[in-house]
């Protein structure tokens, strides 16, 4: 009965509009208010206040309408009540004090206190506090009562699981299990590896040891007559997530994970459990971010993103509205995609000033345009022809997005005097043997030899996981479908981060260095194409090459089996910050790069994707075809002479 209760004030309240529900608080916090002040006058006098006194009644309501004013000032109205927390009951102490204070400043000086008790505002403080803060939380709990109850339930009634990591994920999550009702996770135990926590209890539940111990308390457990059912990660970092998995897999037992961070902070239920996805395995440590320098470069500035509605580019729109940018301008020149984007913007960052604007890089008026109506201080280049079968297919067209595109937004910049430009580079532009990352090398050789005003930095990575058009997208649809999965070669590896680490990597780099310098993020080990598909197949609840079968489909013309961060030439050295290495600059002369550049863009306007592919092997020695390409037997154009 009482769920049926919370259920339906549940949808009565959603249905309400943000103007009604501040209505409803406001006049809560008068009546609050005013019954307070009435109230401390009627235990002054242990309910029998002189007649003499009740004249003082008449300020109950100013006292009201004072304490409406001071709390909004305080910022208590644009809070949400279901997530109200210590910061909440600071702000409710300080701006009750604030009232206070006024009341007895306004009521010495206008009646110097005569027959008025100097103890009221003691009594009015404390039950004004009270009475704020005591609504505020007890909505909260209420509601935390209802996300509990309206859980998803699994198909067994009772799950004995066993937690990987004690911290406030974890804390979140027996909180909750010990409000569901009926109940449905009972811990058994925690595995933690700070020592300090071992042997302790997390809300009555022991921490067994630390993460290394997971099959001796199995082992346990299981001699106390405890069978548990569910490994749950609280969190991602640091941890062995494939030997779990793997215990997990030997025992038959399920291994889930809890909600995002931002999810939980955005009210997802913790016990609202997630399979593990691929991205989980790669199980880096988070880098420490210099986040003084970053805030230093993007707080309050003017920030424009090419290829805003792309993977990349939009977790830079993301991260950076949260580092605090004054006003954000989104370039992209797929309608949907900047619909994408701006609709996600407009949910997360509705404070900060933004511009969608659909315009092409190539178009030299169209980034004019842009530069000159928003000066933006900082750019990120992230606008580009990434799929290397494609730009295969379709070398003019690659060359005149990636190389000129990247020079046209280059030269703006230098035009209008941007501070910074940060153009995101690929593995593939190392030794290229792809048209692809043969034209990232080339924008990289011209933005390492512009001269002007703006610093340009570029950053180099290899693929990001989930990213549009990536091998796991791809891996995830197949298997759904029942398969086959195919993988290029079994042999081939390829370099994986996740698109949110990336960007803080390239975020920091943007901080780094003079102006021309190739910051290269350290992608941690190569992963192996073959492993990843079949441990997906795992993760998936099915057995590779028995369930689904995995298929070699050989390599496609460009593609190499091995990516490389960096050419042999350019000599990698640490940088003073983790995950960021710095390679060393290849000067040319600018009138060889204008000539080269020329030779480039006549076989482009000339549509003649032969000629343009060997200007661009002029122009990017290490470039070599791969033998599959339609170019590998075709030599470099020789620049004419000037």
């Amino acid at each position: 009965m009482l769920r049926g209760v919370l259920c339906t004030w549940k949808e009565s309240s959603l249905g309400m509009g943000l103007k009604t529900k501040l209505a409803i608080i406001v006049t809560h916090d008068l009546l609050v208010s005013a019954v307070a002040f009435a109230a401390a006058l009627f235990l002054r006098f242990a309910g029998q206040v002189p007649e003499v006194m009740v004249h003082n009644l008449k300020y109950a309501l100013p006292y009201a309408l004072l304490s409406v004013i001071v709390i909004k000032i305080f910022g208590l109205y644009r809070g949400i009540w279901r997530y109200t927390s210590e910061s909440e009951m600071v702000r409710i102490l300080q701006a009750v004090t604030v009232i206070v204070l006024v009341c007895l400043t306004v009521l010495t000086m206008t009646t110097r206190l005569e027959n008025f008790p100097r103890m009221v505002f003691g009594i009015v403080w404390f039950l004004q506090v009270a009475g704020l803060a005591g609504t505020r939380f007890t909505y909260r709990y209420v509601r935390e009562m209802l996300s509990a109850s309206t859980a998803p339930r699994f198909g067994k009634t009772r799950i004995n699981a066993l937690l990987i990591g004690a911290n406030e994920a974890a804390d979140a999550f027996l909180r909750e299990t010990n409000r569901m009702s009926p109940k449905v996770f009972y811990v058994q135990g925690v595995l933690d590896d700070e020592k300090d926590k071992q042997g302790r209890y997390l809300h009555g539940v022991p921490v067994l040891g630390p993460i290394v111990n997971l099959d001796h308390a199995l082992d346990s457990l299981a001699a106390k007559g405890v069978e548990v059912d569910m490994v749950v990660l609280t969190r991602q970092e640091h941890l062995r997530i494939e030997s779990l998995i793997a215990t997990a897999r030997k025992r038959k037992l399920s291994i889930k994970r809890l909600p995002d961070v931002t999810d939980l902070a955005e009210g997802e239920s913790a016990t609202n459990l997630r399979p593990v996805v691929i991205e989980d395995l790669l199980g880096r440590p988070p880098v420490k971010l210099d986040m003084t320098a970053i805030k230093a470069m993007l707080e309050g500035k003017r920030v424009l993103v090419t290829g805003a509605g792309g993977s990349i580019g939009s977790e830079l729109c993301r991260q950076i509205t949260a580092l605090g940018c004054s006003q954000l301008v989104m370039v992209e020149n797929s309608e949907f995609a900047l619909y994408e984007v701006d609709m996600e913007m407009t949910r997360l960052a509705p404070q900060t000033e933004r511009h969608s604007i659909l315009a092409d890089v190539r178009n030299k008026d169209d980034m004019d345009n842009v530069f000159s109506r928003f000066a933006p201080e900082v750019v990120f280049h992230a606008a580009a022809y990434k799929h290397v079968p494609m730009v295969e297919s379709n070398p003019l067209n690659g060359i005149v997005n990636n190389l000129f595109g990247t020079l046209t937004v280059a030269d703006t910049a230098a035009k209008h005097k941007v501070g910074t430009m940060v153009i995101i580079s690929t593995d593939k532009a190392v030794n290229p043997t792809n048209v692809m990352g043969a034209t990232k090398r080339a924008a990289e050789i011209y933005c390492q030899n512009h001269e002007g005003p703006t610093r340009y930095i570029t950053v180099r990575f290899g693929n990001v996981l989930g990213s549009k058009g990536s091998v796991v997208p791809l891996f995830q649809s197949q298997i759904a479908a029942g398969g086959p999965v195919t993988v290029t070669d079994k042999r081939m590896t390829r370099y994986f981060m996740t698109i949110p680490e990336a960007v803080q990597l390239t975020i920091q780099a943007g901080t780094m260095g003079e102006g021309g310098e190739i910051f290269v993020l350290d992608m941690g080990k190569p992963v192996n194409i073959y492993d990843m598909a079949c441990e997906m197949v795992r993760l998936s609840g099915l057995i590779p090459e028995v369930d689904i079968e995995i298929v070699e489909v050989g390599l496609r013309p460009g593609e190499k089996l091995f990516e490389e961060l960096l050419h042999d030439e350019e000599n990698l050295k640490k940088t003073h910050r983790e995950g960021i290495f710095l390679g060393a600059a290849r000067s040319m002369g600018k009138t060889e790069l204008k000539n080269h550049l020329a030779m480039i863009k006549s076989a482009c306007a000339a549509e003649d994707a032969a000629a343009a592919v060997a200007a661009l092997r002029a122009l990017v020695p290490e470039y070599t075809p791969a033998a599959n390409s339609p170019y590998a037997t075709q030599q470099p154009q020789q620049k004419k002479a000037v």
